[in-house]
């Protein structure tokens, strides 16, 4: 079993996504990344691309397109 990382994906204008995921796979600056339980602490630039929040409960996943923005990994969370 997977520990889950708390979620928040969050435009100018609202929060589109609040909530735990087993993973997230965002497009990083230098190239996509997963960010997961304990991940090391990250602050980085988006770059456009496919977003992926993947849910504990049957592998869910959501997908977002981001046209940019910045991703903070710390302590089991990822906003």
């Amino acid at each position: 079993m997977m520990h889950p990382i708390n979620v928040s994906i969050i435009s100018p204008e609202e929060e589109i996504y609040k909530g735990v995921a087993e993973m997230v796979v965002a497009p990083g600056e230098d190239g996509d990344f997963a960010a997961m339980f304990e991940h090391a602490p990250l602050i980085t630039y988006l770059r456009p691309g496919k977003l992926e929040v993947i849910k504990e409960e049957k592998k869910e996943k959501i997908a977002y397109f981001v046209r940019s923005g910045f991703v903070k990994v710390k302590e089991n969370q990822c906003l």
